[in-house]
């Protein structure tokens, strides 16, 4: 049995890119542009869902899949205009000739939108740092300490084990951890540098908010601790 060639999924995203109407893709830009900008991509796509019916699922998940992508690209490349003529390039035998101007228009427009750029921008900041924490676990380990000659238990060592797992691919699941042993102190120091992070997104978010802007949150740390 003869195996249909494989669909670059680049290809097949511009293609649907270029599919959709002039009205509709109006439309999609305007809902990627809206404040406040989508953090992920399932509310991106979401916004775009209830206003473009006329988009599948599929098509919609590969253009949105697709612009983040490349828009985070894109804010790495210092001459954006040859990037940006690439990726039409990379679709170009596929595509009629007349198509080629109004593609590159159509990606700008998509690689500019609010929602696209942020999302974008963001994923590509983090996959310069890899071991992506997705849960994290603080257990606490409390042991008597035996006296010769006292049954009675009235002195205790107390040890904290912190664990993260993390996984190295954006979004993916865990498949690694790192354990960490704290006493005492080593907690009230990690607090304190906790602390000063949290002031420092805070303040962060303050000044973003009043620019208009927003700081970009791609994944919830789940955390629990047994006392």
């Amino acid at each position: 049995m003869t195996e249909s060639p494989r669909v670059d999924p680049v290809v097949q995203a511009i293609q649907h890119i270029l599919e959709v109407s002039d009205e509709d893709f109006e439309k999609l830009i305007r809902c990627l542009s809206e404040a406040p900008v989508s953090q992920r991509e399932s509310e991106a796509e979401d916004r775009v869902r209830e206003a473009v019916p006329a988009l599948t699922d599929e098509k919609l998940t590969a253009i949105v899949g697709f612009s983040t992508a490349f828009a985070g690209a894109l804010t790495q490349m210092v001459d954006q205009e040859h990037f940006l003529d690439s990726v039409a390039n990379r679709a170009k035998d596929d595509l009629p000739s007349d198509k080629s101007e109004n593609l590159k228009s159509r990606l700008k427009a998509l690689f500019q939108a609010p929602s696209i750029a942020f999302i974008g921008g963001g994923k590509a900041a983090l996959r310069d740092n890899l071991k992506m924490v997705v849960r994290s676990q603080i257990n606490t380990d409390m042991r008597p300490i035996p006296v010769f000659g006292n049954d009675e238990a009235k002195y205790f060592s107390v040890l904290h084990r912190l664990k993260f797992d993390y996984s190295d691919e954006i979004g993916a699941e865990p498949d690694k951890n790192v354990e960490l042993v704290l006493d005492f102190e080593d907690l009230k120091e990690l607090r304190d540098r906790i602390q000063k992070a949290l002031d420092a997104q805070s303040s962060i978010q303050r000044a973003a908010a009043s620019l208009g802007g927003a700081v970009y949150f791609p994944y919830t740390i789940e955390g629990d601790g047994d006392e």
